[in-house]
């Protein structure tokens, strides 16, 4: 609080010694303006793209980039199709994998299935079924 409250009064003695001539509109404008609240930003490694925190996964164990997996949610969803490449993420990111985490993203992903009216279709086959099961399993253990 006591850096803040300083650097506050720094950067008003500094406005007031650059601006004693202005008139007192423009200064209360100029201190209207407050320094835009920067969003913490970090660069996937697979798109190259700058992207705000929100858009990667959140990892606890990950120390370095702010708790955050190395891939964006985007790229993460393209990439994770099947267990293997779900694998292969959490290695990625440092996560720890165990089978227990692909049995519960299988009954998540079994639950949200239900309700989907192309994968309880009866004109489909099992595999297509068993792929879509997969797929999905995938994308639920990233949450």
């Amino acid at each position: 609080m006591a850096r803040a409250r300083k650097k506050k009064e720094e950067i008003q003695y500094t406005i007031n010694m650059a601006l004693p001539h202005e008139s007192n509109a423009r200064l209360a404008a100029y201190k209207a303006k407050k320094p835009s609240s920067q969003k913490p930003m970090k660069m996937c490694i697979r798109c190259k793209q700058v992207l705000p925190l929100t858009a990667f996964y959140s990892n606890k164990g990950n120390r370095e980039g702010k708790f955050t997996d190395i891939y964006c949610k985007e790229c993460a969803q393209k990439m994770c199709k099947d267990k293997e490449s779900v694998k292969k993420y959490f290695w990625d990111n440092n996560r720890l994998w165990k089978e227990v985490v692909w049995e519960k993203a299988q009954d998540k992903a079994e639950v949200a299935l239900s309700a989907n009216t192309g994968y309880l279709d009866k004109r489909i086959t099992n595999e297509q079924r068993a792929r879509k099961l997969e797929k999905e399993t995938a994308l639920k253990c990233l949450t």
